[in-house]
């Protein structure tokens, strides 16, 4: 990066809005090369719909990625692979980005999200609404490159998101680890953030064609898990004959 496009990306906000459009834009990178990226390509391809392109965009310049006439960087080169190698590039870019915030924020592992808010805050002059998406997408990217954050910050963050209407919503977790776990449900597009949902401690998650999410308690004796079985059946059959469930 020159002089030039160094000093651009410094008055660049870091990433806010929502971190969906990041998220296509990476699965999508990882399978075809990107020349150049504008506006009408985002739409085209998916990534972002029709008025969000200038946030992805800001947020890809920022992130080294593309120039100011949106022609690729050798950065985003590096990302044309999958797996670990993909990841190791991620981090070393998003670590080169967010310089300021690695070194305002001593401990990345123990930091809270009002830390990260915070930092957003002061040292990227963000206003608090997009200080908060910002955390959000950091929280994202930090996750995809492999680099540790706290689990308190995960759970708090990770499953905020927000609906078509623009309204915040936030899924109700226990901060007690102990009481549960997040996991990974890449299947079900339509949950919290789309990726992630709490398992409470001692259930089982059942999923199907991305539409049904099941929890069941994990249980050794047959008998009783006949009879966890029959419930959840009756629970299914008061679903199917609930007018209320058909619009």
């Amino acid at each position: 990066m020159d002089k030039s496009e160094k000093s651009t990306q410094e008055i660049l906000k870091p990433p806010y809005g929502g971190k969906t459009p990041f998220a296509n834009f990476f699965a999508k990178l990882q399978k075809r090369r990107m020349e150049k990226v504008d506006g009408p390509f985002l739409v085209e391809l998916e990534i972002a719909s029709k008025g969000n392109e200038p946030k992805v965009i800001n947020g890809l310049k920022f992130l080294g990625l593309i120039r100011e006439d949106g022609s690729a960087t050798e950065k985003m080169e590096t990302l044309n692979v999958e797996g670990e190698p993909f990841r190791k590039a991620l981090e070393t870019i998003i670590r080169d980005a967010y310089s300021k915030l690695f070194k305002n924020i001593k401990n990345i592992e123990t930091a809270d999200a009002v830390d990260f808010r915070n930092c957003f805050k002061v040292d990227y002059s963000m206003a608090p609404q997009l200080a908060a998406e910002a955390t959000r997408i950091f929280i994202y990217l930090a996750k995809s490159s492999g680099i540790q954050l706290s689990q308190n910050l995960m759970s708090e963050e990770q499953l905020t998101h927000t609906d078509g209407k623009g309204a915040k919503k936030k899924a109700e977790i226990m901060s007690n680890t102990n009481r549960g776990a997040l996991q990974n449900i890449p299947n079900l597009p339509e949950n919290a953030n789309g990726e992630y949902v709490f398992v409470p401690k001692g259930m089982q998650r059942w999923e199907a064609q991305g539409k049904v999410l099941l929890f069941l308690p994990k249980i050794s004796d047959k008998t009783v898990r006949a009879q966890a079985s029959k419930f959840a059946k009756q629970l299914i059959a008061m679903y199917e004959a609930d007018e209320s469930s058909n619009g």
